[in-house]
């Protein structure tokens, strides 16, 4: 796109036009904001669609059926809207080109065992959404789906940051975010997930942190308060399992988790800001890095000593 569209404010903007970054500055979106945490800036740099000019979308098929799930229990898309391919694998060269033509076409492409299973779990979520506690928090019907939303923020830089005079040493970035309900008048968000294991606590616990859904959510609450003005939200992350009976369960965050997760989006966006006054992208440091054993390990190596008595 060239023309940017997305300023201050909610927009049910496409997916096309939205992972563009149509902002009038290059913005700071939650999965930028991860690589900067768990990477480096010359990674976020890499994967930016308006900082890296070599920048493509790439289609990971590992994806598709979340991405269709996500479009059938959200947006209502039927099987019209993807491109269903008759095969029990992509083996064929004819699927292949039928799923690289679905690709080029903005669609999404399934197998048709695929697209069965999108129907089932898309079936069972409705049906557990409506049971769960306070069903019409998850109602869609009145509430903005899939909207888009940018906010400008205001970083203080430190002196040494500081090559040439600012007004008040500050540099304004912007941030974008794209969320699938949002219930204001309900004071109440959630997002949708898909995941290939159990939704079982002992297992989201462990993911939810490992794929950074802790900074998503905290980076959405963020734009969620700048934009719509409403300081105090409930925010969910509802995990559905990809294989029947297609359970599905709500998580949110204890206080304690939340503010672990509100210290490092403010870390990555102090990072981005620095970065973007100065236009540098560092990678690792250049010296030699010392590391220290992980706890875990030394209390794993001390139980085993204890058993056989080596202490």
């Amino acid at each position: 796109m060239n023309e940017r569209i997305l300023e201050m404010g909610l927009s049910p903007l496409t997916d096309t036009e939205y992972h563009s970054d149509p902002c009038s500055k290059p913005s700071l979106s939650s999965s930028i904001a991860k690589v900067l945490i768990d990477s480096t800036p010359l990674h976020a740099w890499l994967q930016h669609p308006r900082l890296n000019p070599d920048h493509k979308p790439t289609n990971d098929g590992k994806f598709d059926l979340g991405t269709a799930a996500h479009d059938a229990l959200l947006r209502g898309k039927t099987e019209d809207h993807f491109v269903i391919v008759d095969e029990k694998t992509w083996q064929k060269n004819s699927a292949k080109d039928e799923r690289a033509e679905a690709y080029l076409a903005g669609k999404t492409p399934l197998l048709t065992w695929q697209w069965r299973k999108v129907e089932a779990m898309t079936t069972a979520a409705r049906r557990q959404l409506a049971e769960l506690d306070r069903p019409e928090r998850y109602e869609l019907d009145g509430a903005l789906v899939e909207h888009s939303f940018a906010w400008p923020e205001r970083r203080v830089l430190s002196p040494d940051e500081i090559l040439e005079p600012l007004p008040d040493m500050e540099q304004e970035i912007w941030c974008r975010a794209k969320l699938d309900v949002v219930r204001a008048e309900l004071k109440f968000a959630w997002d949708y997930k898909t995941t290939k294991g159990k939704a079982h606590p002992d297992v989201i616990q462990r993911q939810l942190f490992t794929l950074g859904y802790d900074v998503q959510r905290a980076f959405y609450m963020r734009g969620l308060r700048a934009v719509l003005g409403i300081e105090v939200w409930d925010f969910e992350l509802v995990f559905q399992e990809t294989e029947p009976p297609y359970l599905l369960a709500p998580y949110t965050l204890v206080a304690a988790a939340e503010c672990f997760a509100a210290r490092r989006v403010e870390y990555a966006l102090d990072l981005w800001a620095r970065c973007i006054h100065r236009d540098e992208w560092p990678a690792y440091p250049q010296q030699t890095i010392s590391v220290d054993a992980p706890r875990w390990l030394e209390t794993q190596w001390e139980d085993r000593e204890v058993r056989e008595g080596r202490l």
